[in-house]
């Protein structure tokens, strides 16, 4: 398996240079940047987002909870919050409750043991 020092090698610049074009883009020149990624195509390389979710005590998701999709208001609600999210480098995580106080409980639960960094959640009388 590959790893980032040999694309930094590769590309000829230094592994902090290499993990940063991969973690923070935008700061790294374009030429550095297209040179560490076609290193990292060219080696078969893939970041591996679980270490830096790790490292950084983040898992990038939001979870989302809905009494369901039936009702157009909350499946709109989801599409928009799901672009916002994309466009942050978010994903979401999506439960539905079915109008039940025990499923919504039941639903926050796990969503928090997936360790999310953050919870949407519409409720309704």
């Amino acid at each position: 398996m590959t790893d980032l020092k040999e694309v930094a090698h590769l590309a000829g610049v230094s592994r902090a240079t290499a993990a940063r074009a991969f973690a923070s883009p935008d700061v790294v020149r374009l030429e550095t940047r297209e040179r560490v990624f076609a290193a990292a195509r060219a080696l078969g390389f893939r970041p591996n987002r679980l270490g830096r979710q790790l490292r950084l005590q983040t898992t990038n998701l939001i979870g989302v909870v809905v009494p369901n999709l039936l009702n157009p208001v909350f499946a709109e609600q989801f599409q928009a919050m799901e672009r916002a999210a994309r466009a942050r480098g978010y994903n979401l995580l999506l439960a539905t409750t079915d109008y039940t106080a025990e499923r919504e409980s039941a639903v926050v639960e796990e969503l928090l043991r997936q360790r999310v960094d953050g919870l949407v959640l519409t409720v309704t009388d």
